[in-house]
């Protein structure tokens, strides 16, 4: 009779094969994704989360990794050793760091509903994105699966881009001083219609009042096409190095270029700091994958080549952008000054005001005669000095 109940540990180890099989994958998760170091992580901390849910108080993480392991024997049977052996040696490898903080971000928000729903899709989309390229059939063998995987779609198709180029946009010398920078990339496929990504980092400097601080405004648009849209609407556009050292997701809006118009905008942007992490990427000199996808599938991915050349434009463009806002400073000063002379030199009617006597202060050699001219608005004194000689002859005013 006592063997129709389960141990603690049993019952943890049912609920994560449930959980992965249900939740996560329900086909057997292929070889390549049990040997991926980013999967295995996101795999180990949903295992965790699940485990711990069932297990006594005080088992702790070890307890719930060891139930983890147990669950691969059933969900693996043929890769469960290798990982179990694998483990101990990745435990400050980045890739499966990332994969560790994506499991516990995803679980965060599905099963411990703290996360936020947003973030929680995120990481499983970042998840599920993985699995598909770690399984391509055509993913090449590389210690970065990032890398095979966009050699193979760059293998598929062809892509030209322009060069980096600045681009003046002032206009006068009232307000700041303002330049683009754009790239447009060209794609072409065989079994696609060809598509084109135009990229334009804008820059605005100004110096602040004080005339010493240089106040700098960046603002990042993506010009997509064919990407036809009747209204705005919301995206999670991923834009991040290959090897997914710098970018990350963000939430945008893209919207038409004008009605009807194959052209759709990306210029609006979730977070506060979204513009500046994309411009880093761009800095960055690697090579990028930009994707965009909705609720329901990815709808762009492209590898875009990149180098230094966006860096080094990026530094020579602030350099003349900050010179140019000194000189228009100095110009909107001048140009005050020069109204502000205006102003006081008009003509004004003569007004007609009223003298006092002369008063002399002071005899012989030296004396003072002045006198008071004085009118509603104002005042005004003439005093004149007078000094001679001891040796000239003088009178004195009786």
């Amino acid at each position: 009779m006592f063997g129709m109940f389960k141990s603690s540990s049993d019952r943890a180890m049912d609920a994560v094969v449930a959980f992965v099989r249900d939740t996560l994958s329900p086909h057997p998760l292929p070889a390549a994704v049990l040997a991926d170091r980013y999967c295995i992580g996101f795999l180990q901390m949903v295992g965790v989360h699940v485990a711990s849910q069932y297990l006594p108080k005080g088992s702790g993480i070890d307890g719930a990794k060891a139930v983890f392991i147990k669950a691969m024997e059933r969900l693996a049977p043929s890769r469960a050793g290798e990982i179990a052996e694998t483990l101990p040696f990745l435990k400050n490898d980045e890739t499966f760091l990332r994969g560790t903080k994506d499991g516990d971000l995803y679980m965060g928000w599905k099963l411990l509903k703290l996360a936020p729903e947003r973030d929680g899709q995120a990481a499983l989309a970042r998840f599920d994105s993985r699995i598909e390229e770690v399984s391509s059939p055509d993913k090449a063998k590389s210690p970065s699966n990032q890398a095979s995987n966009a050699n193979a779609r760059e293998a598929k198709g062809s892509i030209s881009f322009t060069d980096w180029e600045a681009k003046d946009k002032n206009e006068g010398f009232d307000g700041p001083a303002k330049q683009e920078i754009t790239r447009t990339y060209s794609f072409s496929h065989p079994k696609a219609p060809s598509a084109t990504l135009s990229i334009e980092c804008a820059l605005e400097v100004e110096i602040m009042p004080d005339g010493e601080t240089a106040s700098i405004d960046r603002k990042l648009r993506f010009h997509l096409r064919p990407f036809r849209l009747p209204h705005g609407a919301d995206f999670v556009m991923r834009l991040v190095t290959r090897d997914e050292s710098q970018g990350g997701e963000f939430d945008i809006v893209a919207e038409p270029r004008e009605p009807g118009s194959e052209w759709s905008t990306i210029a609006k942007y979730g977070g506060r700091n979204d513009v500046a992490t994309c411009v880093n990427t761009l800095r960055s000199g690697r090579d990028m994958l930009f994707r965009l996808r909705d609720e329901r599938e990815l709808l762009v991915d492209f590898l875009l080549p990149n180098d230094g050349s966006f860096q080094r434009l990026y530094e020579e463009t602030l350099q003349r952008l900050q010179q140019r806002a000194v000189l228009n400073q100095t110009l909107r000063y001048n140009a005050q000054l020069q109204r502000d002379q205006r102003t006081d030199n008009k003509p004004r009617t003569p007004q007609r005001i009223k003298g006092g006597d002369w008063s002399v202060v002071g005899s012989g050699h030296e004396f003072t005669l002045s006198r008071k001219y004085s009118s509603p608005r104002e005042t005004i004194e003439i005093i004149c000095d007078v000094r001679s000689s001891k040796d000239v002859n003088m009178w004195s005013p009786i």
